[in-house]
């Protein structure tokens, strides 16, 4: 008969070999998988959509399974910081998405090993993310301000005078705003800047502007995206063309846009991120890359409601669209 010192002995063995079977199944399985988080500035269409792509991309070939710990700073830099610190402090995250600028900012001046890629940055260079330690990748949403430029000049041929209007806080904002006031200038337009500093004074600004200027154009900006439904409505109240730089507020009731397409910029991101996750490359190596404009999108229902005709020849190398929702 077995003694009870023996049997107590002969049962610890067997946990024993069941917890190091347990160890070594588990470390398996955090081999096969990659956490990433995900820290996306503001709650908007086109940031949504980059990492809805990013995500599927990913999940489809990376070759593992894939989690994401997802994290949204609402607009505030503030809180960005914040998540970026919580995840620098979290060692359970293999890598790191940044989704618009001061998102990409927070992160790389908290985390510097491990790798973080980045979508939804006008300039990645002037928001000197290219000063870390090299732990960077992604895409770049900067637009291209001739092709802007070309837009207007195709849309509303006999425009004199361009309304240019952005947030002075966002520095996407002022950089995108600055290269198409110097673009519209080179090519003979009259620009009529006007900056401000907060959400609750954009409608009263946009209200001077359309009273003075035959065009109201807006850069990147994630205050204009945040009213845009306001901001489209008065500019239709007033029969005055809304460019904006960011295809998906088209459907918000903008006139037209010579933007990115955002779901676009997320697979790249995602392309870049499985060749770092997977070993075949390193961030130094990828680097930043620009997410072309792949065509011009326009609201036919908001060119009928300010009486605007679009020319045939634009429509065939256009994306022509609906409203979403209903302007007055």
């Amino acid at each position: 008969m077995i003694s009870s010192v023996r049997l107590s002995l002969f049962i610890g063995g067997i946990f024993a070999i069941l917890g190091l079977a347990s160890f070594f199944s588990n470390k398996q399985h955090q081999a096969n998988k990659t956490t990433i988080g995900i820290l996306q500035f503001a709650s908007h269409p086109a940031l949504d959509r980059a990492v809805e792509h990013f995500k599927q991309a990913v999940q489809k070939n990376l070759g593992r399974e894939v989690w994401f710990v997802e994290r949204n700073a609402q607009g505030s830099v503030s809180q960005a910081q914040l998540i970026a610190q919580q995840f620098h402090q979290d060692q359970s995250l293999d890598a790191i998405l940044a989704v618009a600028t001061p998102a990409a900012q927070a992160c790389a001046f908290t985390e510097k090993k491990r790798p973080i890629f980045i979508t939804a940055v006008t300039d990645p260079v002037a928001a000197g993310l290219d000063k870390t330690n090299n732990n960077i990748c992604g895409t770049a949403d900067a637009i291209d301000a001739q092709k802007t430029v070309d837009l207007i000049k195709q849309l509303v041929p006999q425009a004199k005078t361009i309304g240019l209007l952005f947030n002075q806080s966002e520095s996407n904002a002022v950089i995108t705003g600055r290269q198409l006031a110097k673009q519209l200038k080179k090519n003979g337009l009259t620009v009529i800047q006007q900056a401000i500093a907060q959400e609750s004074d954009l409608l009263l600004v946009a209200e001077r502007l359309l009273t003075r200027t035959d065009v109201l154009l807006t850069p990147i900006d994630n205050t204009v995206a945040a009213t845009i439904t306001l901001l489209a409505e008065k500019a239709i109240a007033h029969k005055k063309p809304l460019i904006v730089s960011d295809n998906t507020l088209v459907a918000k009731g903008a006139l037209a846009a010579a933007g990115i397409e955002y779901a676009v910029a997320g697979r790249k991101a995602a392309e870049l991120a499985c060749d770092v996750l997977s070993g075949k490359s390193t961030t130094k190596m990828l680097g930043f890359v620009q997410t072309p404009v792949e065509a011009f999108c326009i609201n036919k229902d908001t060119a009928a409601k300010i009486g605007l005709a679009i020319d045939p020849t634009l429509a065939s190398i256009s994306r022509v669209i609906k409203s979403t929702q209903r302007n007055t």
